[in-house]
């Protein structure tokens, strides 16, 4: 079953799920308790995607927008997948991963000058960009009750992007290939509302400026989950991840820029 399916299955099963959950008197497990959570779900993914590659001279390259002028997928359907490990009452770890893979062919509409490369009206251009992205977070909660927990964050986030823009008639071809690691602090909010319906939140945030490089993230992540059995849960939510990226260190200046946003379905397992 794809995504889109599992999505719409989910929607037209809320009703039904509510009214069980009001009527069920079983077991209640609070997600509060959990020591290990495997997440696995759909992202359906509104993409927008900015890169500038500068030649030998600052500001010389054309802000080329991914959708607009290579025709990248706006929309897309990913798939995402998180691990929870909790040590004690207080303290966990989290491992989240995510992938974003696309590929267009099609004549570009405007000039652009990438580097030293001008990419001329009505040229063929084979374009790629793909993105992965690995998070291992520490969370601690400094209040830890039994209707709510609310935990501060800091995450290690590495980060993979490949893009190419190729003109097979006349050898043009140029490529970026890069991969860093930057760091996040943030807050995390667990909020059982009955004995099978529970939320949460968490939100994390980077900006810093060093020497030749200025860069921002933020991730977000809201999301109703109902437990219609002791260990297995279904949910919906919003994901949001935007990430701004500039450099201006002499012979490699550029601009990098991707926002995603969107809702997910997930299954959840955890104990």
């Amino acid at each position: 079953m794809n995504s889109r399916r599992v999505l719409r299955l989910l929607a037209a099963s809320a009703p039904f799920i509510a009214s069980q959950a009001l009527a069920d008197d079983g077991p209640y497990a609070s997600p509060l308790d959990d020591r290990f959570r495997l997440t696995a779900g759909a992202f359906l993914a509104s993409t927008t995607t900015t890169l500038r590659l500068d030649g030998a001279v600052p500001q010389s390259g054309t802000p080329i927008s991914g959708e607009n002028d290579l025709g990248l997928e706006h929309r897309n359907t990913l798939a995402n997948i998180e691990i929870m490990v909790g040590m004690r009452e207080r303290h966990r770890v989290r491992l989240d991963f995510f992938k974003l893979d696309r590929s267009s062919s099609q004549p570009l509409v405007r000039q652009l000058q990438i580097r030293s490369d001008t990419y001329n009206i009505d040229d063929f251009v084979e374009s790629h960009f793909d993105v992965r992205m690995f998070a291992l977070t520490y969370a601690y909660s400094f209040l830890h009750k039994p209707h709510v927990d609310l935990a501060g964050s800091f995450g290690v986030n590495v980060m993979e992007v490949h893009a190419r823009a190729l003109v097979r008639a006349r050898g043009v071809d140029q490529s970026k290939d890069a991969a860093g690691a930057f760091p996040t602090i943030g807050i995390d909010a667990t909020v059982p509302f009955s004995r099978r319906f529970y939320a949460e939140a968490r939100a994390e945030y980077l900006n810093v400026s060093i020497n030749d490089f200025d860069g921002s993230a933020e991730n977000l992540h809201l999301g109703v989950l109902y437990r219609w059995q002791e260990n297995l849960a279904i949910g919906v939510g919003y994901r949001k991840f935007k990430v701004n990226l500039t450099s201006n260190q002499t012979g490699d200046t550029g601009e990098f820029a991707l926002d995603n946003s969107g809702p997910q379905a997930f299954v959840r397992a955890s104990f």
